[in-house]
């Protein structure tokens, strides 16, 4: 038995450790890409059919931490990839035999692909994520205890093993948990530019390039806060650094689903905005510039003059088909005309309609 639940454990281990570091240590609680969703499907069932292969067997019946793989499945990954995976896997238990025990697990299979979305979203609604998994955990545990006094008759029925089984999947996933918090927070910290608290450029290139999976739409705009270079050479690079703050406390306050800003360097940022059209996301973007225009910096000379804060931005649209640089050159000229044409405003690269490499300027 010993045997059997520590070649379970290797086997889950595996898969979770791959799963981390296929994600690059991001956590989804769903897929949303077809093709990634048949990626993980195809994966979590043939984990699920490794975990029967190697299962503790008794009275014909397998026990093993397929309940653990689905309450993981369903946390991180969504219904799309847990629910036909649960199916797959419980006919698959058909291959060792037709007897009580496989329609035993047929009709547990079956109520878990029922109800198991619906408890997951009951208890994301009231407690976090450990106590999501733990929840998972205790009620799929709960529907073998009922099965078993339809079926068996019988409460208790191998009860210490499904203990031994609970308890040891418990701790293992408090352990797995706290140590993949503890790897994300480290990564988290690389990514994130620590004056302003936004993403970095190197947060910026792993974002495009999995945002160039989706089918959204995608615009990108490139910042540049107005006359910056002025703000450190009269007022001080401390008060650059405020500068800095309060237009970036701008940026995280104008943050959605579907806008993400990151400092590139210096007083250049992006921003990435999807599912959104390129005149949507200009609106939107112009509202934002009304906003920072109307921050009062603080800043005065002796003379009294005061600095209002400003940016000009360049915007255009992404094309998945080519590399992410057209896309930036694009709205790095953009930006370029924006500042040409007095600063304080937004100028739309069509960078798709050229002529002798030139890009054509939209106002």
């Amino acid at each position: 038995m010993s045997a059997a639940i520590l070649a379970n454990m290797a086997i889950l281990l595996l898969a979770i450790l791959l799963f981390f570091f296929l994600r690059k240590g991001k956590v989804l609680e769903d897929v949303n890409a077809p093709l990634e969703q048949f990626g993980y499907f195809v994966g979590v069932t043939v984990v699920g059919i490794l975990l029967m292969r190697y299962s503790v067997v008794v009275s014909g019946a397998r026990y093993d931490y397929r309940f653990l793989l689905y309450a993981l499945s369903i946390k991180y990954l969504g219904p799309k990839v847990t629910l036909p995976s649960i199916g797959v896997i419980t006919l698959f238990r058909f291959v060792w035999g037709v007897d009580v025990n496989s329609l035993s697990a047929l009709a547990f299979g079956v109520i878990l692909m029922l109800t198991i979305g619906i408890m997951y979203n009951i208890l994301k609604k009231y407690v976090g994520p450990i106590q999501q998994v733990i929840g998972l955990i205790l009620y799929i545990f709960a529907i073998r205890i009922v099965l078993n006094v339809i079926i068996y008759k019988n409460i208790a029925r191998d009860f210490e093993l499904y203990m031994v089984l609970v308890a040891s999947s418990i701790v293992m996933f408090g352990i797995l948990f706290v140590v993949f918090s503890r790897i994300v927070q480290i990564q988290e910290r690389s990514e994130i530019d620590f004056l302003t608290k936004l993403r970095n450029s190197r947060r910026f290139y792993q974002d495009i390039s999995d945002m160039k999976r989706e089918t959204k739409e995608m615009v990108l705009s490139v910042i540049d806060i107005d006359y910056f270079k002025q703000v450190n050479t009269v007022y001080g690079h401390l008060a650059g650094d405020h500068v800095l703050q309060m237009v970036t406390k701008a940026f995280l306050e104008f943050e959605r689903d579907s806008f993400v800003f990151y400092r590139m360097g210096g007083e250049e940022f992006t921003c990435l905005i999807y599912g959104k059209s390129l005149e949507k996301a200009k609106s939107l973007l112009e509202t934002l510039r009304e906003e920072v225009s109307q921050l009062d910096s603080g800043l005065k000379t002796k003379e009294g003059t005061t600095f209002h804060v400003t940016f000009s931005a360049g915007v255009t649209t992404v094309n998945r088909k080519n590399p992410i640089t057209e896309a930036l050159e694009a709205a790095d000229k953009a930006l370029f005309q924006a500042k040409d044409n007095g600063r304080n405003q937004l100028v739309v690269a069509d960078q798709f309609s050229t002529r002798n490499g030139e890009v054509e300027w939209l106002q």
